[in-house]
């Protein structure tokens, strides 16, 4: 089988044109999906650190915001992500990094407010 590769030469930024012969072996060792693999850390961080979130949720609810205890956290998140979780815990598993940093925002600007 031969392939054509087409691309920029690194070194005089001229365009090149490649064609190879590839052996069935390489061929089939080329189309083999590749596991993904991630860091254990990738897999169990959150955006949110739990352990700061309950410390503002405790601030919040002694400034009297009870709209701010768990369900209430678990559902303010849950709109954000659109998923529905069981626990608060879970519903920051399903942020991204923008809206995890979007809602500690929210978290701070209310604190300041209260």
């Amino acid at each position: 089988m031969k392939i054509k590769f087409e691309g920029i030469c690194p070194h005089c930024q001229k365009p090149i044109e490649l064609i190879r012969d590839l052996a069935p072996e390489l061929i089939e060792a080329i189309c083999k999906p590749i596991p993904q693999v991630l860091h254990p850390e990738e897999t169990t961080a959150s955006v949110i650190d739990l352990d700061w979130l309950k410390e503002q949720q405790e601030e919040l609810l002694a400034r009297g915001l009870e709209s701010w205890d768990n369900k209430g956290l678990k559902d303010r998140i849950d709109r954000i992500t659109g998923c529905k979780s069981a626990k608060v815990s879970e519903a920051v598993g399903n942020l991204t990094k923008e809206q995890g940093e979007a809602f500690v925002k929210t978290i701070q600007d209310t604190l300041e407010m209260a």
